[in-house]
């Protein structure tokens, strides 16, 4: 009898071990499961005059002298009921030359502006530099 109640026991402690290690996989997929991804096509252009570039459809920084730097804003917007975590990559001959936010948390519903601005520029190789812009939301965990 002690032992059928020590094997219950155990059993019993098995079921909750295995429930509450699955409900905490399941959290944690959740968290990593990718809902959106866009993807920005780059570019900047570092020479001796200053320049603009108003592309339709792409993040373009224009042509910046040395001594100066350029700003681009984007607009993230959480179109969930739930927090989302964006999370912002750059990749490319561009990603060396670019300052931005990694990731940013966005509430159910708001829409955060965000800039990207390049270094100051003193003395790298005048040329035209490119990549991407990906940007990644994920449901946010505390």
């Amino acid at each position: 009898m002690q032992n059928k109640k020590i094997y219950v026991l155990v059993i019993c402690l098995f079921v909750v071990a295995l429930m509450v290690f699955l409900l905490t996989l399941r959290v944690n997929m959740t968290g990593n499961v990718v809902l959106d991804k866009k993807e920005i096509p780059t570019t900047l252009i570092i020479g001796e005059r200053a320049g603009f570039n108003l592309t339709q459809g792409i993040l373009g920084f224009g042509r910046v002298p040395y001594g100066s730097y350029s700003t681009r804003d984007l607009d993230l917007v959480n179109n969930y009921s739930f927090p989302v975590l964006a999370i912002i990559n750059v990749k490319g001959d561009i990603a060396d030359f670019l300052l931005y936010e990694k990731e940013i948390k966005l509430d159910p519903g708001e829409i955060k502006s965000i800039s990207i601005d390049t270094v100051m520029f003193k003395n790298e190789p005048f040329g035209n530099y490119n990549g991407i812009v990906s940007i990644e939301f994920k449901r946010y965990i505390d």
